[in-house]
């Protein structure tokens, strides 16, 4: 279900959210993050050919929603998508982009990750060996942002799921980015600031990042110390 009702304040989806608790299910809370310029063309286009019932947004009221809306910071529950934000690998062809959900609905992206099927029932086994591809089995501690990389792969998407703890995993396109040291198996590392769209890989979750799509792992959630202990598990295209 997807209820597309604004929740502008951080307030707000907390209400909401304790609401749907209670109820035993558990939301995941989307902003789609517009960069400004294609947000005044969107406007634009809108004033140019109103609908019935419709209102000119002249930049002032523009400007006065915009201060309205709360992101929050990552860390709290909002995932940032940013539209139109399918990266490039160095061959040139566009990937696809990063998947976010649980654990549970991993066999639905079949079509998209090969062998999800059975690498979510070798994760539900707890069997590592069971799965059809390489599984790292990793845990570590968050870091600040100025200690955290970058790193891109070519043919592999690495797909994440998350035991315990929770992390803040930053996925960007590579524009801007200074290409490094190989890495051995697939890709290379990045130079360059954290930045792009913030998400949350918290237990019970997976995060399928695709070929070409800048990753920094890592990251302290509300900027809090923390933990992850996780399967990365290496799916070749």
């Amino acid at each position: 279900m997807i209820l597309d009702w604004g929740f502008w304040h951080r307030r707000d989806r907390k209400k909401i959210t304790a609401e749907i608790a209670r109820k035993g299910l558990r939301p995941l809370w989307y902003y789609i993050d517009t960069p400004e310029a294609q947000n005044r063309a969107f406007i634009e286009r809108r004033n140019a050919d109103p609908g019935a019932g419709t209102f000119y947004v002249d930049a002032g009221l523009a400007a006065k929603c915009q201060a309205q809306f709360d992101p929050g910071a990552a860390g709290d529950g909002l995932h940032r998508a940013v539209p139109g934000a399918s990266s490039l690998s160095n061959n040139g062809k566009e990937g696809k982009n990063m998947i976010l959900d649980t654990v549970e609905r991993l066999p639905l992206y079949a079509h998209l990750i090969p062998g999800a099927v059975e690498i979510a029932a070798a994760f539900a086994a707890a069997d590592p060996a069971a799965a059809p591809c390489e599984v790292r089995e990793k845990r570590y501690a968050t870091k600040p942002d100025a200690q955290r990389r970058f790193e891109v792969h070519d043919h592999t998407i690495d797909l994440m799921i998350a035991r315990s703890g929770a992390e803040v995993i930053h996925i960007c396109t590579l524009e801007g980015m200074e290409p490094a040291e190989e890495l051995k198996d697939d890709g290379r590392k990045l130079n360059g600031p954290v930045h792009g769209s913030a998400i949350q890989l918290d237990a019970g979750y997976f995060c399928a990042i695709f070929p070409g799509e800048a990753h920094a792992v890592g990251g302290q959630v509300a900027g809090e110390p923390g933990e992850i202990d996780k399967w990365v598990v290496k799916v070749r295209l």
